[in-house]
């Protein structure tokens, strides 16, 4: 009999969909087979629907709703709790859920035991029947803002082990930085567009896309650093559904124009020196490429992440979060990197390697001829007058090339520095084992997020520094202010002579007027 027990068990688990609960086999009727890689995405569609006709259509008040695929963590008053698990499972009468509620203050949830205490306290737990499967959670508010919403939950609580800094610490660093950010973005991007208004010389294709990368420096200034220094203070997100749909997308959208517009200034220079003969782009034209670039990135970046945020309560406020699985992230994760780091960084090498190169053999070139010219002059043969005018202009328009890819180029890369590792450990955290996600990667990863907001500031510095055009268009600005405030006070102390002459003696003021001619 046991025998017999023993190979029909083999037959029933070897070719029909079956599991085991509480001692008894059950079969699978219908649904995605068990183990198929669809079968994740088909339940977290369900599962959404379940929950937001459940919490849409519930009397109660739930503070706290967390789910990870068909596991919940929810938070409901004690005498509330048969009636909300009732409700729960009149959504879908084939889908019933079963409880576990805390005891002693403490409930394990996904591998984690969970504590209510005051002070927050993190272990790893695992069931006997799952030993070998740790889960990571991690729940921010944009990809953007990952680490310092990490840091910000750690430091906002006691007794955490790796915790990195105490929350005055935390608060005193986050206002000093993003203040930094916000006065010297908002001072410098306003001067580099300001210049480029300002000379006629810089109103060209390559300064209108300066300009564009200002401009989206500028907004990450006066949107992405105020929001970080609010987050210090507001509790959720008290501005509301279109608001939360429009600035968190926004963030993206401003990098995203920025490294594109990178690329765009590399293609724009590599027509311009290694197909010089092609026809270049007119101001026209580039503001139609620029218009482009803000339609395509919102489309590309911003419009992925508007469509699943919304506002979700957690810890008895609103907060504008993306309401998607993990796979949703992951993916949107991995395509960000590769199509707004590693695809432009491929564009960007290979023009302006191809720049350097066109480049160098034009100066080869011109070396050529003015040796042959010196060699003939040398020799005394007969040379036209002018002969040398064309290689001179040649040189003159050479040496301002290669200042302007020089400038270029350490623009790209300096944007390249601060823009590649936030990618890095973006994908980091998300794949790698939890294990290795220790106090010294938090540290690397706060250096990254703080170059990434870095590089919206250094530009400015780099311009004046490097570009000719740029410092006299600064002074040019200066001059004006100065000459405004010296007209103003020449004007001024016009009318007070005027004033006095008109109170003095006739006598006295032709006296005045001969010392003055004098």
């Amino acid at each position: 009999m046991l025998y017999c027990r023993s190979i029909f068990s083999q037959y029933w688990t070897g070719h029909c969909p079956v599991f085991q609960y509480n001692g008894k086999h059950y079969k699978q009727l219908h649904g995605t087979a068990m183990g198929s890689p669809v079968s994740v995405v088909i339940a977290e569609i369900v599962m959404q629907n379940i929950e937001e006709r459940a919490l849409s259509t519930c009397r109660q008040t739930i503070p706290l709703w967390l789910r990870y695929v068909d596991d919940t963590f929810t938070a409901v008053r004690h005498d509330e709790i048969d009636a909300f698990h009732n409700h729960l499972n009149e959504q879908n009468t084939d889908i019933q859920f079963t409880r576990e509620v805390e005891e002693n203050g403490k409930l394990p949830f996904l591998d984690c035991l969970v504590n209510s205490g005051e002070e927050r306290e993190r272990k790893i737990h695992n069931d006997n029947d799952n030993k070998d499967r740790l889960i990571y959670l991690s729940t921010e508010v944009s990809l953007l803002n990952r680490t310092m919403e990490h840091q910000g939950n750690f430091s906002s609580g006691q007794g955490h082990e790796d915790e990195l800094f105490d929350p005055l610490s935390y608060k005193i660093m986050v206002i000093t930085f993003f203040s930094v950010i916000f006065a010297f973005g908002f001072l410098g991007n306003v001067s580099v567009l300001g210049t480029i208004l300002k000379l006629k010389q810089l109103r060209n294709p390559c300064g209108f896309l300066i300009g564009t990368i200002a401009l989206a420096d500028l907004g990450v200034a006066l949107v992405a650093a105020p929001l970080r220094i609010a987050d210090l203070y507001l509790k959720g997100w008290p501005f509301g559904g279109a608001l939360c749909r429009l600035i968190v997308p926004l963030q993206d959208v401003l990098v995203c124009v920025s490294v594109v517009t990178h690329s765009t200034i590399a293609w724009e220079r590599y027509r311009a020196t290694v197909t010089p003969f092609k026809p270049r782009l007119s101001a026209t034209r580039i503001k139609f490429v620029i218009l482009g670039i803000w339609v395509s990135c919102y489309i590309f970046s911003g419009l992925p992440l508007v469509i699943p945020l919304k506002l979700l309560p957690f810890n008895g406020a609103l907060h504008c979060l993306p309401a998607w699985s993990d796979l949703y992230r992951r993916i949107y994760e991995i395509y960000l990197v590769l199509v707004f780091i590693v695809a432009q960084l491929i564009i960007q090498s290979y023009a302006y390697v191809s720049i350097i190169r066109t480049l160098k053999t034009k100066s080869d070139v011109i070396e050529m001829v003015e040796k042959d010219r010196k060699i003939s002059t040398a020799s005394g043969a007969s040379i036209p007058f002018n002969s040398g005018a064309p290689c001179t202009a040649m040189v003159v328009r050479m040496k301002r090339k290669r200042k302007l890819v020089k400038m270029l180029l350490v623009l790209v890369t300096g944007f390249q520095i601060c823009h590649l590792p936030r990618g890095v450990t973006m994908l980091y955290r998300e794949f790698a084992d939890p294990v290795l996600i220790t106090p010294a990667f938090n540290y690397i990863d706060l250096v990254a997020l703080a170059l990434y907001y870095l590089k919206h500031v250094i530009n400015p510095l780099i311009l004046f520094t490097m570009s000719e055009d740029f410092r006299s268009g600064m002074e040019l600005i200066c001059g004006c202010y100065n000459e405004k405030k010296r007209s103003k006070s020449d004007t001024e102390s016009t009318k007070l002579v005027t004033t006095r002459l008109e109170d003095t003696p006739v006598l006295e003021r032709r006296v005045n007027t001969l010392e003055t001619t004098v």
